[in-house]
Formats: C-alpha cells, structure tokens, sequence
C-alpha cells in the first residue's frame, strides 16, 4: 500500500522495535505508534548509498491526506474512508501528538545502521568470490534480501550490529543454498573476511532467532 523500499521500513521497523523496548504495549497503542515510526522511516531510511529521489519520494508522502486516511482503515478495517471531519482532526492530532512522543521517547535518536547496505556488500564480494556457473544457478541473492526484510518482525535490530545481521541472513542463505564458499580454512572463516567482530556463535544464534521467528508464525 505504501510502496516503501526496504531501507525505509527498516528503519521505521527498528524505530518501532526501540520504543516498545523501552515502553510497555499496555501503555500506547502498536496499531498508533506504528504510523509515527512509518513516517520517521520515510524521513531518516535515506542513507548516502541511495539516490536522493527515494529519500524525497517518500518523503512526500507525510504531507499528504491520504497518511491519515490509511490510519483510519488499518484501525478500523470494517468502517468506510475517513472524510474530511472532526474525527479527521482528531485522529491527526494524535498522530502528530504521538510522533512527539515516540521522538522523546527514543531521546530523538533516529540514526539506525540498517544491514542492507553491508549484505548487498557482502553479496557483490562473493559474486566475484565464487565460480560464475555456482552464482549465475543461486537464488542466493534473492533469498537473503527475503531474509533479510523478515528479520525486521524479530528484535535482531536491538541486540546486534547490522554488519552482524547481515553476516547471520548470509549464512543462513548460503546453507539454505548448500553453498560452500571456497579457499576458506578453520584459521580464517570467511565471515571473519566481512566482519571482524563476527564469531560463529553470534552468527549460528541470529539464524536461530530467525527460525524461531518462522516456527512462532505457523
């Protein structure tokens, strides 16, 4: 509905992640919060390695009625279109009201160090890594940026590095590929090559929160 990109609902997935760690669900409302968090996506998910047009395009979007209007239908799904009314202005001013709280409640840090950039990194360095028959017959890539865009429902965010997570969604797609990446011993993994501060532990443990996340989903 949004047509966000990957990067902006990273970051509005992790703004959101970070309020309720330190908020309770009891308190506010998740359906509320997360529109404020959407919205501050848009504005802070632009990172240098991304055209400006993506950062301006959606961030266009929070001038406009229609961010109200798909507030009132994910809140009430079974009611019509919210018109231009009183209930139109209330429910704009607690979204605006609850924006300034989200902010405050983050100590308006918003800077977030999304894992897409260093796994499309990673990603171009084992194309010229591995035999071009082995890459051109992966769905690797494809795989790991699904991965990847799942991890945004787990708390992965808040507990490792995005270099990590994007080292851990690798992992997980080379074994679900049955990918062996060559020249690689026990004195150096090939993950040491990406990240240093990666050790298999952490690695093994993102994978396995993942597939707890899938697990929990069934």
């Amino acid at each position: 509905m949004l047509k966000l990109s990957s990067v902006c609902t990273s970051t509005a997935t992790t703004l959101y992640h970070r309020f309720f760690d330190a908020q309770s669900l009891n308190e506010y409302n998740p359906h509320v919060v997360a529109f404020p968090t959407k919205e501050q996506g848009g504005y802070y998910g632009y990172s240098s390695w991304l055209p400006p047009p993506v950062y301006i395009s959606h961030r266009k979007l929070t001038n406009c009625h229609a961010k109200f209007a798909i507030s009132s239908i994910c809140l009430h799904k079974k009611e019509p279109p919210l018109d231009v009314s009183d209930r139109y202005w209330k429910l704009r001013d607690s979204l605006v009201t609850c924006e300034f709280v989200v902010l405050r409640a983050l100590g308006f840090r918003v800077a977030v160090d999304n894992p897409h950039q260093y796994l499309l990194h990673y990603l171009k360095l084992l194309s010229d890594w591995l035999n071009c028959d082995v890459w051109k017959s992966t769905s690797l890539p494809a795989l790991c940026w699904t991965l990847l865009n799942d991890s945004c429902h787990t708390q992965l965010c808040l507990q490792y590095t995005g270099e990590e997570v994007a080292v851990g969604i690798l992992y997980m797609g080379l074994h679900c590929c049955r990918i062996e990446i060559p020249f690689t011993d026990g004195r150096r993994a090939w993950w040491k090559v990406l990240c240093r501060s990666c050790d298999l532990e952490t690695i093994q443990k993102i994978g396995q929160k993942l597939i707890d996340f899938y697990d929990s989903d069934e």
